[in-house]
């Protein structure tokens, strides 16, 4: 009993302190110290009397004294304008013009307050605004051009760490950064290779989409075989430094078909740095039937390749496909599929082509929505097992192709139906993916072709196509002039 009675005598005198507490800091300038309402107040004079901005810095400051940790109790706003009203010239005139030390460091802290809140934004501008995740170096760069523009500079340690390490930050700028992010709410990471762009426009851009392909649905009936071509730039694996600048494309293609896809080619294509004589020499007996590794000047896809990936396609499709088929293929709008060689192409070995709208691959292109992320997967699943299985831990350069080439059973021994099922490609439209649905798009009908107009709005700006390199091996007469 006498131990009860203790502990909430305890208890009863933790609430008495808390509340006198309270009441101290509803007396002393909201539980400020007399520097912190100093800085609170000149941040509002600065900043051209923002009181939210100056409300933050206050809330922020009393949270830091311990003497004042809140168990949970609101405090209520702090009174900035009341404060400012209540201000007698003398004190006023050191917010301004600063002339003792204390009075300079209290203007100092406040800029250094402002410039950060301004590139706070100014991040979060960018990842909405225009989906980019700025670099450390480039956000150093820009607090120290706010801080310049109100007067101040950075300090002499921040500035010679900017560019310590070859160029890069150094380890003070790095601890500066940590701080930034943890008081600015930030975060390190990348964003994700969806483009934001408005409902609106994805449903307009996908709605001419699909009458694409119902178009070509109807031309076809019933004889159609999609595929989709989608290359894909992949690093090679980082191990020495003479091998850390290389990169390979990979051409990959898949088919709602089972049939058409095990024959489909699986093409790699790198320069003669990644991709070197005696390696693929040595990996040659190992190269399965339909992927291909090609030591091209560059690891860059290009219109001449794209022209014999088109002519690999038609060859291996003719194999199973009854000369009643029609083979077409979903395109993005990058620029070497848009060229008219390869248009062109595609129309003298009887493929359509059907291009996914920009801004838009990561809604309907079959590739970045169910392909790309488990190709990465599994290849670097392989390449984390040849690792483990080497004597030292690296990773040769023919072991990394040898990983390229598992790639090829990765995409044939899976079904991949479901990707243009859920992007709306085949068949009713009412289970298509989370990012289509919400948007309730009508089931396929009979369609014409889209009109240049429309044609216009789902490809890249400054973009010139003829529309008869798109649609004349479907309609086979020539448009009337």
């Amino acid at each position: 009993m006498e131990d009860q009675i203790r502990k909430v005598c305890k208890e009863l005198a933790s609430a008495q302190r808390k509340m006198r507490r309270r009441s101290n800091a509803a007396d002393l300038w909201w539980g400020l110290t007399g520097r912190m309402m100093k800085v609170a107040l000149s941040i509002y004079i600065l900043s051209s009397y923002d009181v939210a901005l100056a409300v933050r810095f206050a809330t922020s400051a009393r949270k830091k004294r311990k003497a004042l940790a809140d168990d949970g109790a609101a405090v209520g706003r702090p009174p900035i304008e009341d404060w400012f009203a209540a201000l007698r010239e003398e004190e006023l005139f050191p917010l301004v013009h600063p002339v003792t030390l204390a009075e300079k460091r209290v203007t100092e802290t406040a800029k250094k307050y402002i410039a950060g809140s301004s590139a706070a934004s100014w991040v979060q501008r960018m990842n909405f605004c225009h989906h980019v995740a700025p670099p450390t170096s480039v956000l150093l760069e820009r607090y120290k051009a706010n801080l310049q523009a109100e007067g101040s500079d950075i300090s002499a340690a921040l500035s010679s760490s900017m560019v310590a390490d070859h160029g890069r930050p150094g380890r003070y700028a790095k601890k500066w950064l940590q701080r930034f992010r943890k008081k600015w709410n930030l975060r390190v990471g990348k964003l994700s290779n969806e483009t934001c762009i408005p409902a609106t426009e994805l449903r307009s851009k996908v709605m001419t989409f699909y009458q694409w392909v119902d178009f070509l649905r109807t031309e076809a009936d019933g004889r159609g075989n999609i595929a989709r071509v989608g290359p894909r730039q992949l690093p090679c694996h980082n191990i020495p430094l003479h091998r850390r600048r290389g990169c390979a494309t990979f051409v990959c293609v898949v088919a709602a078909s089972a049939r058409l896809q095990a024959v489909m080619p699986q093409v790699w294509i790198g320069n003669k740095r990644v991709f070197r004589a005696k390696d693929l020499r040595e990996v040659a007996p190992e190269i399965p039937h339909n992927c291909l590794l090609w030591r091209e000047a560059t690891s860059w896809n290009t219109a001449l390749l794209m022209e014999k990936i088109l002519t690999l396609i038609a060859e291996r499709a003719a194999t199973v496909l009854g000369p009643r088929s029609q083979l077409a293929l979903v395109f993005d709008c990058a620029s070497v599929h848009l060229t008219r060689a390869v248009l062109q192409k595609a129309q003298s070995l009887s493929i359509w082509i059907v291009l996914a709208p920009t801004a838009c691959t990561h809604a309907v292109q079959p590739a970045d929505t169910h392909v790309f992320a488990g190709v990465k997967a599994f290849l670097r699943n392989c390449v984390s097992e040849c690792k483990m299985r080497s004597p030292n831990g690296t990773l040769a350069q023919a072991d990394w192709l040898r990983c390229c080439l598992k790639t090829e059973s990765f995409l044939k021994d899976r079904p991949w139906r479901q990707a243009f099922l859920d992007n709306g490609i085949l068949g009713e439209r009412h289970c298509l993916s989370a990012k289509l649905r919400d948007h309730r798009f009508p089931s396929p009908s009979v369609s014409p072709p889209p009109s240049y107009d429309l044609l216009s709005t789902i490809l890249p700006k400054a973009c010139q196509v003829h529309y008869w390199d798109l649609f004349g091996g479907v309609l086979r007469v020539p448009p009337l002039v």
